[in-house]
């Protein structure tokens, strides 16, 4: 090498740092920049630093990273000059939300005669804070040697700190401040006349902005010394964008503030590919650069980064949810996942679940849902994972471990797939898990087909009975219930028990339920296929939860206030209804179905409902869970018309028997009043000597109450009163007419008298004919006969008239004789 370009060398490597002012050869970032990538874009790093080279340019910028990362920088003739440059760098994941770094660098020449060695070792550690404020502290390691002609003329080491701010203002930009040789790193020599310097603290700005939400940074960064010693401040920018996020292309410049020179220009490019030969990285990114000064030749630089999987969502808990058959109804979750984005910028995953599943043992069937996500950076969101499983599912007799595979995929394809395998449990048709029976609502299929058509082959329309329509269907589908045999029997395996805590029960469908011969079931099982089958026509219904027993609860679709319009009055007179939502309800206890007609159930549901039940009414449940719809192999048949109505005819014989009764009742109590109305209209007629009237009133009395006495009583006065009217009138046969009738309704005491008045009318009739006769004979000359008739009617009716009459014929008699 000739003397001149060794020379040059040197001058190339002690360039700008102190001006030869001191005899010394220390070199900052401003001449040895490292990293393919941040070259090219001019240095403008401070506020990128996203990958290994923020040990570098920008500790903070190590938080970002979410994956291990190692990269390595080589040029082995800059500025044409063959000087040898070669960077290698560690970033992996240390704790939450921090990484730490190590970078080993060094920068020389060696032609034999000149030989210059300048190296430094970084260890660095990232944290991100809250906010998207991000924190980096380096510390370095700097040693340097030169020999001329194999004679060491000097080395120096060293040891310093830098601090780096990183702040995401939003997702595009971002804000990077480093303060470099925080302490004022202090450089030792030794060898040729020297002196011990500090290295100035510099502060380097940078900001960068990502346009159109594409990976593409542009950036701008500003440095200046706090101390200058002669250092020259410059102004850096640069930018880049990738194709389909695998052909990067960058550009940059770098300006110095304080000479007239062209800036430095920069230009680069980058191609990501998959690496899985080195475990644990996953890709490879290949940098180059190729730089050109204003002064100098241009230099080309080469990097390769390996990257491992970047989890930028991490799973930070997974919560694996047991389905239940007969309360999967597509939308039931199987897994919550806790995900946290790890990184600086908002991501878009795709959630992918996929359960492979054979029900009928023959080929398996990978169900598959996907939910696409964006997570905010630095931000941890709770996600819920639900799979589309078959309807045939709730076919299922027995519980199963079923395999799930949750795979985190991502629209940018930088960020590689993470699959998660795990298993849970598919819990066979009929158990539930449940904290209220508002969970009944999921076995309550009235829209069923099956449902339908068995709810019409049981309801009559010739059914003659006074009674709302609702409460007539619910008494034909209790009847058809206790025709087929129901029978109430507690579960052997999970008897029931209110729902006050989360806990498991068995529920049988109702087509289930019909299907047994005969019937058995617990109260949830009856109270479901009760209520199914009245909502089926759609009657209103609710639960009333005791602590071990369940009611069912309709609507009769009755108005409150149209209660005694609608409702017959002699059930309304033995039943209580309750009122809700204006509306009257009828509760039914379901225990002794087998045993119970209608009516006993109605009355034993009122007495429990005294009880203050917890009422859980049917269309708000139904509103919060879905139903189920599960189909038996075999459809029900109902029993024999002629036999539901054998068990019906015993309901209506008793309602006949009650309205019988109160019809009698009812006819009773008009007889009463009419009774009352007639004997005070005799009263009053009594008291103003209306006999006759009084008479009517009084018999039409003791018509409606043949034994009532007061009214014989007051007949006998009332006749008796119309007997003397006519004795007084001189009607003897109505006197006699009247005396007669009244000994009817006397006492025996009291029929002596009326016989008397009689007798004594009926003499005043013989009277009157024989004074009449008598007259007639005196008047005819018969006087012996005319005698004989006069002292007849004499002993009838001892009367001035019939002694006149006497003495008369007496006297002619005697006149004859003389």
């Amino acid at each position: 090498m000739t003397r001149f370009s060794q020379c040059f060398v040197l001058w190339v490597l002690l360039l700008g740092i102190t001006g030869f002012s001191l005899p010394s050869f220390a070199l900052n970032r401003q001449q040895v920049p490292m990293g393919a990538r941040p070259i090219g874009l001019g240095g403008a790093y401070v506020a990128v630093s996203n990958d290994a080279n923020a040990i570098y340019w920008n500790p903070a910028g190590l938080a970002d990273l979410s994956t291990g990362q190692l990269t390595s920088t080589y040029t082995d003739n800059r500025f044409g000059a063959g000087i040898e440059n070669l960077n290698l760098a560690l970033a992996f994941p240390f704790w939450r939300h921090s990484m730490l770094g190590f970078n080993f660098y060094t920068y020389g020449y060696d032609d034999k005669e000149l030989v210059f060695q300048d190296g430094r070792l970084y260890a660095s550690l990232a944290v991100a804070l809250y906010g998207g404020l991000s924190v980096g502290i380096s510390f370095k390691s700097i040693f340097q040697q030169m020999d001329w002609d194999g004679v060491k003329q000097g080395e120096s080491t060293g040891d310093g700190i830098d601090v780096g701010l990183m702040y995401n203002y939003n997702e595009r930009l971002r804000l990077g401040v480093v303060w470099e040789d925080l302490t004022d790193s202090e450089v030792k020599y030794s060898g040729l006349d020297h002196e011990d310097i500090y290295l100035p603290q510099l502060m380097h700005y940078g900001a960068s902005y990502t346009l159109f939400n594409s990976r593409s940074w542009y950036g701008v960064r500003l440095s200046d010394p706090l101390v200058t010693l002669e250092w020259s401040d410059y102004v850096a920018m640069g930018g880049e964008v990738y194709l389909f996020d695998v052909l990067g292309l960058r550009a940059g410049l770098r300006l110095e503030r304080h000479n007239d020179e062209a800036p430095t220009q920069a230009f680069g490019t980058s191609l990501k590919l998959p690496f899985r030969l080195i475990q644990p990285f996953e890709m490879i990114r290949v940098d180059y650069t190729y730089e050109s000064p204003p002064t100098l030749p241009g230099t080309h630089f080469l990097s390769l980064t390996l990257s491992g999987i970047p989890a930028s969502i991490r799973i930070r808990n997974m919560h694996i949810t047991d389905v239940y058959a007969s309360q999967y109804a597509n939308n039931q979750p199987v897994a919550m996942l806790e995900l946290e984005n790890e990184a600086n910028e908002t991501i878009e995953c795709i959630i992918e679940t996929q359960v492979p599943i054979n029900l009928d043992g023959t080929m398996m069937v990978p169900y598959i849902s996907q939910e696409r996500k964006s997570i905010e950076p630095r931000r941890v969101t709770s996600e819920v994972v639900k799979v589309p499983l078959p309807e045939d599912v709730i076919q299922l007799e027995a519980d199963r471990k079923q395999p799930v595979q949750i795979t985190i995929s991502y629209a940018n394809q930088s960020y590689l797939p993470t699959t998660y395998e795990t298993e849970f449990t598919i819990y066979r048709r009929g158990k539930c898990l449940w904290e209220s029976e508002e969970r009944l609502a999921h076995f309550i299929t009235p829209t069923h087909e099956w449902i339908n058509s068995y709810v019409q082959l049981i309801l009559s329309d010739d059914l003659i009975i006074d009674l709302p329509e609702n409460i007539i269907t619910a008494m034909q589908i209790y009847c058809t219930l206790q025709a087929t045999g129901l029978a109430y029997q507690p579960d052997p395996e999970i008897p029931y028990r209110h729902a006050k805590v989360l806990q498991r029960n068995i529920v049988k469908y109702p087509l289930e339920l019909l299907s047994e011969s005969p019937p058995t079931g617990d109260f949830d099982d009856i109270t479901t296929l009760v209520v199914t089958l009245l909502e089926n026509h759609q009657i209103n219904t609710a639960i009333l939860a005791f602590p071990d027993e369940l009611l069912v609860m309709f609507d009769s679709g009755v108005p409150s206030d149209r209660k005694l319009q609608e409702i017959p009055p002699y059930l309304v007179t033995r039943f209580e209804f309750i009122e809700r939502d204006n509306h009257l309800w009828i509760p039914l206890a379901l225990r002794k179905i087998d045993q119970d007609g209608f009516f006993e159930a109605w009355t034993t549901g009122l007495e429990l409902y005294r009880q203050n039940p917890d009422i859980l009414f049917t269309k708000d449940a139904r509103a919060k869970y879905f139903a189920v719809k599960f189909t038996p192999p075999q459809r029900p048949r109902p029993p024999a018309k002629n036999r539901i109505r054998r068990v019906l005819s015993t309901d209506i014989a008793l309602y006949d028997s009650w309205r019988h009764t109160y019809l009698n009742a009812q006819k009773e109590e008009r007889k009463a009043k009419a009774f009352e109305q007639y004997y005070q209209t005799a009263l009053e007629k009594l008291t103003d000597n209306d006999w006759e009237g009084s008479i009517d009133a009084l018999e039409n009395a003791l018509n409606l109450r043949p034994n009532a006495e007061e009214v014989r009583a007051k007949l006998v006065t009332a006749w008796t009163s119309l007997g003397d009217a006519h004795v007084i009138d001189g009607d003897w046969e109505a006197a006699i007419h009247a005396f007669e009738t009244a000994k009817t309704y006397a006492s025996a005491e009291v029929k002596p008298v009326l016989e008397q008045r009689a007798q004594n009318a009926r003499n005043w009739i013989r009277y009157q004919e024989s004074y009449t006769n008598a007259r007639s004979a005196f008047q005819q000359g018969n006087m012996p006969e005319a005698l004989r008739l006069i002292q007849q009617a004499l002993d009838y009716q001892n009367t001035p008239e019939a002694r006149q009459l006497r003495d008369d014929i007496q006297d002619q008699i005697k006149k004859m004789a003389e």
